[in-house]
């Protein structure tokens, strides 16, 4: 294929790219969270920086979204033991004024339900534990309630037990509130990851949490938001690897009692697209939070909706028992009981274990481009392949060309006179600029690497990195520095 032609095609496939990449982001804003979760968000996180002017908006907005006076009064509420008594009480006032003025324009808002009686049968640290144990999905211990035990007392007893025991409110929007303070606070970002996390776990999807950072970085400021999307990405990327690890291991699970199920549902005609959206949700949340999950993979007949087949395979016995308890399942089996009207289980056996490894390999390894001759110089760690696609002339000073950097393999540090930008289209890796952290790099993201600011970039620990760089050379070639230190890659 000449130059022109194959510039041609190039530019096509960008084109392309970038309406996908642009429908994917409108898509993912608008619809990720609907108008009260967002109306959440900005509540909590306005409470949070103590932005009174902007609360009252918001809590305003919130109402018009047919969020009820209870359930504003017990995220406001629960928000004092994240931002403390004072930001709380204000906020609390805040509200007071608004329903004021809000009925003096003749609106009634909906009061909503009050939460019921804290059970009595047993005591506020053991119900408390309980509570705290069932959202993290695993008993909680750390160094810092060994050393204050009074902390972690009053955590149980009130936060866990007092607050997060109330039936008025669910974990999930809990947890949302909780998460948008924290992003909007600052300096936090330990507890952040921590809660983005517990989020996932009680059902939050990611697509839900990157349309939260997007609130937080056009509402509260860009450096709060970019700290909250550097923050999702690791905890998303830690997810990622714990799921490499389970798929690599999908002939070792056979010899713990893999099961493989395949579920065959029959779903009431006028229930099929709640069901789907439901079940859509809950797959997505087994996939990214439980390790032990291989696959969940819903499905429908083309001739008849109605009828669902779901190919479930779990790593271990236990991986099935813990699954079943997860607060995602139990809301899936829940909510979705009366739109059932038939449930077939038939467990399968694996003919060829060993094969079952390929195919999900081969899934995260589609390519677009020819994968190229590998590269033999000493400007990479590790094993990487490069198709040079244009080469810069009298014309066009532009180079395209696209690696593959195999798990583990890298760049070294090097920086353009002109600078450079990565579209990544496949897999999973790092990008790092000299003096900042390290980054998570997805298929689907967008890099700008400016001009003579040192970078590397390369393929995570346990999965190949595909990307197409776009090199502006007019001002030079590459400039290539040190190799990239394992103490430097593994940071």
């Amino acid at each position: 294929m000449n130059p022109t032609k194959n510039f041609l095609v190039l530019c096509f496939y960008l084109f392309c790219v970038t309406q996908d990449l642009n429908a994917q982001q409108s898509k993912s804003i608008n619809q990720a969270l609907d108008s009260k979760q967002q109306s959440i968000v900005t509540i909590s996180a306005f409470t949070a920086i103590g932005d009174l002017v902007q609360l009252r908006k918001a809590l305003s907005d919130g109402l018009d979204a047919r969020l009820t006076i209870n359930e504003i009064k017990e995220i406001l509420v629960q928000l004092y033991a994240y931002t403390g008594f004072p930001r709380s009480l204000n906020a609390l006032n805040t509200f007071i004024a608004v329903l004021k003025e809000r009925k003096s324009r003749g609106i009634d808002d909906q009061p909503g339900k009050d939460a019921l009686p804290l059970p009595t049968d047993e005591s506020k640290l053991q119900f408390g534990t309980e509570m705290q144990t069932k959202l993290v999905g695993t008993p909680v211990r750390g160094e810092v309630y060994q050393f204050a035990p009074a902390i972690d007392q009053f955590l149980k007893e009130h936060l866990f037990g007092d607050i997060f025991g109330r039936d008025n409110l669910d974990w999930k929007t809990r947890e949302l509130a909780t998460i948008a303070a924290l992003a909007a606070l600052g300096n936090v970002e330990g507890q952040l990851r921590s809660h983005f996390g517990v989020g996932i776990y009680n059902g939050l999807t990611a697509a839900q949490l990157t349309n939260l950072v997007s609130i937080i970085q056009s509402k509260i400021g860009s450096k709060e938001g970019d700290v909250a999307s550097q923050v999702l990405q690791i905890v998303l990327g830690q997810n990622q690897t714990i799921k490499t690890a389970a798929t690599d291991s999908i002939a070792t699970a056979q010899k713990k009692e893999m099961i493989i199920r395949i579920a065959e549902i029959e779903i009431h005609p006028n229930n099929i697209e709640e069901y789907k959206a439901i079940l859509k949700e809950g797959a997505e949340t087994s996939m990214i939070s439980e390790p032990g999950v291989i696959s969940i993979f819903p499905m429908y007949q083309k001739t008849n909706p109605a009828q669902i087949r779901i190919l479930e395979i779990y790593a271990s016995r236990e991986a099935y028992e813990l699954h079943l308890e997860t607060p995602h399942f139990q809301k899936y089996k829940t909510t979705t009981l009366d739109m059932v009207k038939s449930l077939q289980l038939t467990d399968m056996e694996a003919i060829d274990a060993a094969t079952m490894t390929k195919i999900f390999s081969k899934l995260k390894t589609e390519t677009i481009f020819p994968k190229g001759g590998k590269i033999t110089n000493n400007n990479f760690i590790g094993n990487a392949w490069l198709q040079q696609m244009i080469m810069p002339d009298s014309l066009n000073t532009t180079q395209v060309g696209t690696v593959t950097f195999e798990p583990g393999a890298r760049s070294n540090w090097h920086l353009h006179p002109a600078g450079q930008i990565l579209l990544i289209t496949g897999g999973t890796g790092y990008y790092q600029e000299k003096g900042s952290a390290k980054r998570i790099i997805k298929k689907g993201d967008v890099i700008k690497c400016p001009p003579n600011v040192m970078h590397w970039h390369g393929a995570s620990k346990d999965e190949q990195l595909i990307q197409i760089a776009i090199t502006n050379t007019h001002k030079g070639a590459v400039v290539w520095l040190e190799k990239v230190t394992d103490e430097e890659y593994n940071n």
